[in-house]
């Protein structure tokens, strides 16, 4: 989610996508390159990015610090980052989890993201 830590935050999709990176964190995040990432604000799919390189601690991105602190974004060795192109949707789409990092595992909804990053990449 875009949302770190809960919705009282503000949302750091703009953080995402100004630097083309998707985040994780270390216990529950295994991107691997190819990978599409739905992108939320809560329940709503903003965006899906496709991981295109290798995850690796925040903190190997020292230029990412300031930004991401604004964001109430953990600058820690367990928040991971990887690059990633990522496609804003036209519309959005409900996905009714909000576990933050989690992978989906619900057939229809890894059909619907797969189809939306088609319709929208």
């Amino acid at each position: 989610g875009c949302n770190f830590r809960g919705m009282e935050n503000p949302s750091h999709f703009e953080f995402l996508s100004d630097n083309n990176i998707v985040l994780g964190r270390r216990r529950f995040a295994a991107y691997q390159v190819g990978d599409l990432v739905a992108v939320t604000e809560g329940f709503t799919v903003v965006a899906i990015a496709q991981v295109i390189g290798d995850l690796q601690p925040i903190t190997d991105l020292p230029d990412l610090e300031h930004e991401a602190v604004g964001f109430n974004i953990e600058f820690v060795d367990r928040t991971l980052v990887a690059p990633a192109n990522l496609v804003e949707l036209q519309e959005p789409y409900q996905l009714p989890i909000q576990a933050g990092n989690r992978r989906v595992r619900r057939q229809e909804h890894i059909d619907s993201i797969m189809q939306l990053w088609e319709q929208n990449h």
